[in-house]
């Protein structure tokens, strides 16, 4: 757990069954900001919002979410799920 807060999550998938279905799951433990569904969106997403956690589907239209962008941000942890 993040400090007194609960963490920050933003899902990047562009199957929007799976990213419902993650929210659902992780809602009750994480601070949902956002979703997104092409590697573009999650690194323009993930600078604005600054999430805690970033779980990410890599193969991604429009750039996936192998993390070259996103590394270095500051990032504590990022969650990849390989579909």
């Amino acid at each position: 757990m993040i400090t007194g807060r609960r963490p920050r999550v933003l899902i990047a998938d562009d199957h929007l069954l799976v990213a419902t279905a993650l929210k659902s799951l992780l809602t009750p433990e994480f601070d949902f900001v956002g979703v997104v569904e092409d590697g573009r969106a999650l690194l323009a997403e993930a600078r604005r919002l600054r999430p805690d956690v970033i779980v990410a589907d890599v193969g991604k239209p429009q750039g996936d979410a192998r993390g070259q962008s996103v590394r270095g941000g500051g990032y504590k942890h990022l969650l990849k799920i390989v579909s």
